[in-house]
């Protein structure tokens, strides 16, 4: 298999804006910015590259994986693949902060009833009220804008309601996973303190991905997103294939990490799944022992 391997690092000077500002390339680059914070030794981020390597060269189908280092401030990625990937449900939690956000910026809080869509939404995976709620929060355009006021400039959503096929990169993810787990500029703590309590519920049978790897009580928020290839556009529409995505943040011991690993081509479900554990696994040896 001819892969295009991608490292990008981009260091950033708030967790709550982490951003994907370059165009992706098959081109390594590293943009740099003035920070305050301990940064990244290099030979953690060669640790990173090569455990992420020796996973993604020996899998099938396309793999993105991004990971944002609060202890250094530094955002590494890699892929095998240029191309952006369906969301599936792992779309749900932007909804949540979309909704979130408009009733912080009304100076208004969520009703009863959104709050009682969201808890299904976001710890069952329930797709009903995932469209009730797109629907609220404005649909496509307004979930653009908000993409946009977060720097998540290379999503674009789903067209039609078709919410899970929203568009997407493993480094625009971190930039919303970094809006609940570092709160300050887009989400309040009160709102991120509403999204992680739907999201420390999570079904345990939902409870994969990029979890793998943690002690049996560590913590974690994920959510997870599966969708068979044959109901996307991507490249492998015309197969059995499947897309699946794992996203969260992992905060226990000396770590704490928001994490997206996407992909597609998966020949089932279960390789998927196993290809994302493998990625968070590795990803928790080496960032666990963070000091």
């Amino acid at each position: 298999m001819t892969a295009i391997i991608l490292i990008t690092v981009i260091i950033i000077n708030k967790p709550e804006t982490t951003q994907a500002t370059t165009e992706v390339t098959p081109v390594a680059t590293t943009t740099t910015t003035p920070i305050t914070k301990q940064v990244q030794t290099p030979t953690q981020s060669t640790q990173l590259e090569s455990a992420w390597k020796g996973v993604i060269d020996a899998q099938s189908g396309n793999i993105a994986i991004a990971v944002y280092n609060s202890k250094t401030g530094k955002t590494a990625q890699y892929s095998n693949t240029t191309s952006a990937f369906d969301s599936a449900s792992i779309v749900k939690v932007s909804i949540a902060e979309a909704l979130l956000a408009q009733a912080q910026a009304s100076g208004t809080t969520l009703s009863d009833t959104t709050l009682a869509n969201m808890a299904p939404m976001l710890e069952i995976s329930d797709n009903a009220t995932a469209s009730t709620l797109w629907g609220q929060a404005g649909g496509a355009a307004a979930m653009n804008s908000y993409f946009a006021s977060i720097g998540a400039s290379s999503t674009t959503a789903g067209t039609n309601g078709l919410w899970g096929l929203t568009q997407t990169t493993a480094v625009d993810q971190l930039a919303i996973l970094n809006a609940f787990a570092y709160p300050g500029l887009t989400l309040t703590s009160d709102s991120a303190t509403t999204l992680n309590g739907f999201l420390d519920k999570v079904e345990t049978d939902q409870a994969w991905g990029v979890s793998a790897g943690l002690p049996s009580d560590g913590n974690f928020e994920l959510k997870n997103g599966w969708l068979e290839d044959s109901e996307t556009n991507d490249a492998y529409a015309d197969t059995d294939d499947w897309t699946v995505n794992s996203i969260g943040h992992i905060w226990y011991g000396n770590a704490d990490y928001t994490i997206a690993v996407l992909t597609n081509g998966q020949p089932t479900e279960q390789y998927g799944i196993d290809t994302i554990e493998s990625l968070s696994t590795a990803t928790w040896n080496i960032l666990s022992g963070d000091s």
